[in-house]
């Protein structure tokens, strides 16, 4: 097995550089990102296809844009993203980039924490530290970030949350995101239970499912398992993480295709790790007839379903979930009305919509 392992490790490189932009030729992770909902109208309570609820102020002092002492008024936001490979995340800070420029007097400074907890607190000091006037993060814990969250407002400005819900998460200023937090009942229309809803349809509610989540405790995982153990038919037959990392998902799948036990369908809780499981399945020469899953609807994996190698997605809207968190920021920041939580839906998308979804990149 180490020898295979190693050789899966040796060509795994040369299959993603080449393999797969032989599949997707028209993907890029430099493509034109969604302006989902359409416009850049100002809206207090977010824009057309979100779900806000409970409005907020904060009398926060706006701080000056730093290096620019002179020029009161303007805004300066610091936003923390996790890690720079993630092409969801690419999308994410294309289109806060974007808002960033529509709002006048809008500075925007990005980092990226790698997901490492200890570089996401030295990043929160370092634009404390340089004035931003409010913060706009990604969680990499639900402990440190209680714990962040009370350092910026500590330090006179909003700390907005940024995609990920947490327990705790309602001490924040605000949240933008698709998620609910642990403790929140998953609506029908949470990722994990769309994709795996479909997939059980696709295989006719049996099968075994091999499960790849992110990491500990993930709610996307959980609610994926409650739909299998809604079908008796369904057998959980592996279930392991892979740091959200497509490179990780296709040694974790090479593992478990080694041992021989049947894998009906995959279901990723993004759509790297699903495409890392294709990868696999590929070197293997075992992807036919087994069904893959992610979420994200990135372009990539668009254009894999396009061409029969992904099964289901569940778009997440990068767009709408920048611009919402670069409006909600300014308006905490100039101590105007802001909504509390923001809510961005999630929407299935399978063969017969890919087309459909592409055309949201393309806008």
């Amino acid at each position: 097995m180490k020898t295979k392992r190693k050789l899966i490790r040796s060509l795994c490189v040369m299959l993603c550089v080449a393999g797969v932009l032989a599949w997707t030729t028209s993907c890029s992770s430099g493509s034109v990102s969604p302006e989902a909902g359409g416009a850049r109208k100002a809206a207090n309570a977010g824009s057309p296809g979100t779900q806000s609820s409970e409005s907020g102020t904060t009398a926060q002092r706006t701080k000056e844009v730093a290096g620019n002492p002179g020029k009161k008024g303007e805004v300066a936001i610091g936003v923390i993203l996790l890690d720079q490979r993630d092409r969801f995340l690419t999308y994410l800070a294309q289109n806060m980039k974007r808002e960033a420029q529509a709002e006048p007097g809008t500075s925007l400074e990005i980092k990226y924490s790698g997901d490492d907890a200890e570089r996401q607190s030295e990043q929160v000091e370092e634009l404390l530290a340089a004035g931003v006037s409010a913060i706009v993060f990604i969680p990499v814990n639900a402990e440190q970030s209680v714990k962040l969250t009370k350092r910026i407002q500590d330090a006179g400005i909003p700390a907005i949350i940024l995609s990920r819900a947490y327990e705790g998460v309602e001490g924040a200023t605000a949240y933008v995101g698709s998620e609910r937090p642990p403790s929140a009942e998953s609506p029908p229309d949470a990722a994990g239970i769309l994709e795996m809803d479909e997939i059980a349809k696709l295989l006719g509610g049996k099968g075994n499912i091999a499960l790849i989540d992110g990491g500990k405790d993930e709610k996307r995982a959980e609610d994926i398992k409650h739909v299998i153990a809604q079908h008796p038919g369904l057998n959980l037959v592996f279930e392991g993480s892979a740091a959200h990392d497509r490179y990780k998902a296709l040694l974790l799948m090479s593992d478990w295709l080694t041992t021989g036990k049947s894998i009906d369908a995959v279901v990723a809780t993004n759509d790297e790790m699903a495409i890392g499981a294709i990868l696999a399945a590929r070197l293997q020469g075992k992807e036919k007839g087994m069904r893959f899953a992610g979420v994200d609807g990135t372009m990539q994996a668009l254009e894999m379903m396009k061409m029969g190698n992904i099964d289901v997605t569940v778009f997440q809207d990068a767009a709408e979930q920048g611009k919402q968190a670069i409006k909600v920021a300014v308006k905490a920041a100039q101590g105007l009305s802001f909504t509390k939580n923001t809510y961005v839906p999630y929407e299935l998308v399978t063969a017969n919509q890919a087309d459909r979804y592409i055309a949201k990149w393309n806008q």
